[in-house]
């Protein structure tokens, strides 16, 4: 039987798969942004449809314009210094937006409630564990930061 409030909601899902995933790669670059040659490696990992050709990253970034934006970044070449490359980096809301995240993350008023969302999840596991990598899976939907 199908639920079509459900339907939705998984479709809705894997249509902003790609952007929390490439929000979660350029968060954890220190300088938060990644040359476009770079981000052409993490195709797998970002959940692109695989094909003989690779499809093109930009339109991919340019769908989110509120949370991506693309520019000319230097390049760290000593023999050229005044080369730069087409790199993906989060605009100023979306910045501000991950900082207000983190603080709300790192704040003691919310673990007492992922404290019970894990106790319950735990609950339901067969055996009362689960393995750390399916946890990971389920992270941003818990609320934690992994």
């Amino acid at each position: 039987m199908r639920c079509p409030a459900l339907d939705r909601q998984a479709a809705r899902a894997n249509r902003l798969r790609f952007a929390r995933k490439l929000l979660v790669l350029l968060l954890s670059k220190p300088r938060r942004f990644l040359p476009l040659r770079e981000l052409r490696r993490c195709h797998r990992y970002l959940g692109l449809p695989p094909h003989r050709r690779r499809r093109p990253l930009v339109p991919f970034v340019l769908r989110y314009p509120a949370l991506f934006r693309l520019f000319q970044a230097p390049t760290s070449h000593p023999l050229s210094p005044n080369l730069s490359t087409l790199a993906v980096a989060l605009t100023p809301a979306a910045e501000a937006l991950a900082a207000d995240l983190a603080a709300l993350r790192g704040s003691s008023e919310l673990a007492p409630r992922l404290a019970a969302k894990m106790h319950r999840l735990l609950l339901l596991a067969p055996g009362r564990s689960l393995l750390v990598s399916k946890i990971a899976h389920l992270a941003h939907a818990l609320g934690l930061a992994m």
